[in-house]
Parts: structure tokens; C-alpha cells; sequence
């Protein structure tokens, strides 16, 4: 595992650019949406054994199927915490998930194979941070990615375990609500974080990659909620929206190509757009 600093250290997985993380203090641990592979989970384990820590809780940051794969690990006796609004979204996507799990299973046999989820999944309390030995994890609301998604600030060290946001590699996915993640971002901006670390790409070590990340996702979702907005009052198409928001600077368009275009859609629809066809936007993912 790869230290952030005193109290935060991820595990780098095989694939996505995925991470999965481990805050500890005085022998005991949280662990965040811990790995997609046999080989990551026994890394984890391995240092929990070299540290000679317990694990208290696993928190999962949202219900997407990469997030939630190590989870159903027996952990012993710990807490397994996530948004009050998990399960509902769990439960509504479960088909496709597995489907999606059978998939990767398929490509990549290291990919555990299963959801097992066998625990109670208990709801988090927004208010109150969780002591973990000498450490304060608070929870943060931060939906816009999905309609259930945490990211976790421990308060004394100022470090941010983000979930899917605040990526270098992928721009922002709003598969759930535009308007939702404007708000989140504006939420973080209000918080001293020093560093961070994605679900997905490279952390951010000091505070000013920090403030980068957190202008650069601001900035991107702002233009693509005034050119889809100005588009619907101009009478625009969802197609003439998409050729519209195009132009919008975005990190590696190559990669991030087919997600623009998701949001795009999803905005146009969410600010007031008529699709006339469907699915749109990231209503697409779970069809594939």
C-alpha cells in the first residue's frame, strides 16, 4: 500500500485507476471501498498484519459495483457504513451491477466474482464524525455523481478520501444530478483539505493541487450548465446541445470523450430539455 500521510495510505488497483483506502490510528482502521481483486484485498490484509491493526468499520462511498466488491469480505465484527440512500439505489440497480460483475469476471478471473454484501449496511450520521483511535472521519454528502455518494474528511490531518470525484484522469461523471454536484463541489470548497485521494487516478498531496482539482471540476461543470441551460432557452435539440457543449475544455478528451457526451445529455434533460428518445445519457451505463 501507498502512504498519503500519517493516517491515510491506498491501495492502487489493476484496473479504472481504482483505489481503495485505509485510515489508521492507534492500532485501529477504516477501511474505504476496499478493492476490486483477490490480489488487492490480500495486499490490504497483509498491511493491516504489519501494523497490527483491527479493522472498525468499512464505509462505502456509493453503490457502483467496483466500489462495493471487497466489502463482502469477512471483516470480522466492524461496522459497514454508507449513505442512508444506498440500499435504495443498490436495490434498484442490482441487475445491472451483477451484470457488470459477471462481465469483468469474465475478462479478468482476479475480479472477485460476486456481490456479497451479507452484512447490515448501517446509515451514516452526516453530523457526527467517527472516532477511529486518534482520528475524526466525517462523513460528506456529495451527490451529483450518484444520489448516494459520501466522501470522508478526517479533520485533523485535513486529508479527503473523495470517492468517484476530484479525479486527474476522468472528469466529472454526473450520472446522477448537475445541480447536485455544483453544490458539492461548493461544499468542499469550504473545507481546509491539504490532501485528497480519488476513487479513481492520483492523489493530491498539497493544498493548492487541491484548490486545482476542486476549480478545474467547478469551472467544467459550470460551463456545461450554462450552455446546456442557454441551449434549452434557445429551443435547441438534445443532438444540437451535444454539438453546443463540444467546444467545453475538458481533461483528456480522448478518454472522457463518451462521458462529456453522457452529461451533456443528462444536463439537457435535467434543466428542463424534452429528449423525445431514450435512454439518454448516463441512463445508457446501465445498459451496457
Amino acid at each position: 500500500m501507498l502512504r498519503v500521510n500519517e493516517c491515510c495510505w491506498y491501495q492502487p488497483g489493476k484496473y479504472f485507476r481504482y483505489n481503495a483506502g485505509v485510515f489508521l490510528s492507534r492500532g485501529q482502521a477504516a477501511l474505504i471501498d476496499p478493492g476490486m481483486t483477490v490480489n488487492e484485498l490480500a495486499a490490504i490484509c497483509q498491511f493491516l498484519a504489519e501494523e497490527e491493526a483491527q479493522v472498525c468499520v468499512v464505509i462505502l462511498t456509493h453503490f457502483h459495483w467496483d466500489h462495493q466488491l471487497g466489502a463482502g469480505l469477512d471483516w470480522g465484527k466492524v461496522r459497514l457504513l454508507a449513505h442512508t440512500r444506498f440500499g435504495e439505489e443498490f436495490t434498484r440497480h442490482l441487475t445491472a451491477n451483477r451484470a457488470a460483475i459477471d462481465s469483468w469476471a469474465t475478462e479478468a478471473k482476479e475480479v472477485i466474482s460476486a456481490l456479497n454484501l451479507h452484512q447490515e449496511i448501517l446509515p451514516v450520521d452526516i453530523d457526527t464524525p467517527i472516532n477511529l483511535g486518534g482520528l475524526r472521519l466525517r462523513p460528506v454528502y456529495t451527490p451529483g455523481h450518484t444520489a448516494d455518494h459520501l466522501s470522508i474528511f478526517e479533520e485533523t490531518t485535513g486529508t479527503l478520501w473523495a470517492g468517484d470525484i476530484l479525479s486527474d484522469v476522468e472528469i466529472p461523471f454526473v450520472s446522477s444530478s448537475l445541480t447536485d454536484y455544483l453544490r458539492s463541489n461548493q461544499c468542499l470548497q469550504g473545507l481546509k483539505i491539504n490532501s485528497l485521494v480519488p476513487g479513481h487516478g492520483s492523489p493530491a498531496k498539497t493544498e493548492e493541487d487541491v484548490r486545482q482539482r476542486l476549480e478545474n471540476d467547478r469551472v467544467y461543470l459550470q460551463a456545461l450548465a450554462d450552455q446546456a441551460q442557454a441551449s434549452i432557452f434557445a429551443g435547441c435539440s438534445m443532438l444540437e446541445t451535444v454539438e453546443r457543449c463540444s467546444g467545453i475544455n475538458y481533461r483528456f478528451p480522448a478518454e472522457n470523450e463518451n462521458a462529456h457526451r453522457w452529461n451533456t445529455e443528462s444536463a439537457y434533460v435535467e434543466l428542463g430539455g424534452e429528449a423525445r428518445v431514450g435512454p439518454v445519457g448516463w441512463q445508457k451505463e446501465w445498459l451496457q
